[in-house]
């Protein structure tokens, strides 16, 4: 797997760096692996929880999480380069991946009725190289944010890089 397509199907704590947790470790309680940390702050949505990934295919990331454990997640993507083997295991888990633009209003219709009324209790995003291509326009990432906010169930968990201009 070349780095590319490392970043773009990070898993949450296995398989190859560069992974969500070491992306956010400083913001999870100290020692802890990020998939206990999810299971433990959505326990009571076990079964029922969704999640998105933005940014990235999110395959990897949801398929470390318990069978079942989430009613259905996606990865958002602009593009999905995996080879027919790697997608194979996205529908026995419910996963889908939308290949769309995140600065783009109808990509979130299309959200809306993926999601059918529910909200999104996991919300991860890390744009990698797209961190540099972002609009380092702050009313821009601020749109985007409250769009994603918006989508966020009560209690759910929301964790997001911002682009590197902005740091």
């Amino acid at each position: 797997m070349n780095s590319a397509s490392t970043w773009l199907d990070s898993g949450i704590d296995g398989g190859q760096p560069p992974t969500f947790r070491n992306t956010f470790k400083r913001v999870l309680p100290e020692g802890r692996k990020m998939l206990e940390y999810v299971e433990e702050m959505l326990a009571l949505r076990r079964g029922k929880a969704v999640g998105i990934e933005f940014g990235g295919v999110g395959s990897s990331a949801f398929g470390e999480f318990p069978k079942g454990f989430f009613r259905q997640s996606a990865g958002v993507s602009l593009v999905d380069y995996r080879e027919e083997e790697a997608k194979a295991g996205d529908s026995d888990r419910n996963h889908l991946v939308v290949v769309g633009d995140i600065l783009s209003s109808s990509l979130y219709d299309d959200i809306e009725i993926w999601l059918q009324g529910r909200k999104v209790d996991l919300i991860i995003e890390r744009m990698a190289k797209g961190l540099t291509l972002m609009p380092d326009e702050p009313y821009t990432l601020s749109r985007i944010l409250q769009i994603w906010y918006s989508l966020l169930h009560n209690n759910g968990i929301m964790l997001v890089q911002v682009p590197i201009s902005l740091n």
